[in-house]
């Protein structure tokens, strides 16, 4: 069965793992093309988006989480496929480790241009801020976090790049109604292709937070 331990606000978590090779073959690390895989396990290419998804690429395999509203309803050629139901209920007001992948941009003018720029952050500080800013606006208070640096990905059939950053935080939850859409609508932008998704882990006393972030965590 599945080892997961997160609080899952949709009704399925699951988790499709392959070999390393097996997504390099299957990828080439187009993050389009993980968006196109991800879709296929629910079927029809024309009904609405109803899950998010996040890849963990370690070294010598690869997980991707999911969090649907709907079954699998395609196994793939593949990689192996777990999942669990795990209902929606109420949410404390407590502490929890939380992992997410983010896309942090910002909106810039151009001059002379009556639209704005969507522009990618990269220093670990604003990066760190924006997190910040955003959980807060959702009742939730970082007392410690962990950025990696940011991934630049970019997509053969898709003409733009994709701007990654993976966070750990340790929060504290002041409102968890406002919380529980985060975790049901996912943070911030990109979340068809691998980002918003939040998995989080209440904190128990005893447990410490990881200061450095392990690449192979990721």
């Amino acid at each position: 069965g599945l080892l997961y331990r997160e609080f899952c606000i949709m009704k399925y978590l699951i988790k499709w793992a392959m070999s390393i090779n097996e997504y390099l073959h299957n990828f080439q690390g187009d993050f389009h093309k993980v968006h196109q895989g991800v879709w296929n396990l629910f079927g029809d290419q024309k009904s609405q988006r109803k899950f998010l998804y996040r890849e963990e690429v370690k070294k010598n395999h690869v997980d991707i989480l999911v969090r649907s509203d709907i079954d699998v309803q395609v196994l793939p050629s593949f990689g192996t496929i777990q999942k669990k139901m795990d209902p929606l209920s109420a949410i404390p007001e407590y502490k929890y480790r939380i992992w997410t992948t983010v896309n942090p941009i910002v909106a810039k003018a151009r001059e002379g241009k009556k639209n704005s720029a969507k522009v990618p952050l990269i220093r670990k500080e604003d990066i760190e801020d924006w997190f910040k800013s955003r959980m807060e606006k959702n009742g939730v208070t970082v007392e410690k976090i962990v950025s990696s640096p940011p991934q630049r990905r970019l997509s053969k059939t898709k003409n733009f790049p994709l701007s990654t950053v993976a966070i750990q935080a340790i929060v504290k939850v002041n409102d968890g109604e406002l919380f529980k859409k985060i975790l049901a609508n996912g943070l911030g932008s990109a979340r068809s292709y691998g980002c918003g998704l939040v998995l989080a882990l209440p904190l128990g006393r005893s447990e410490d937070f990881e200061e450095n972030l392990d690449n192979d965590d990721y």
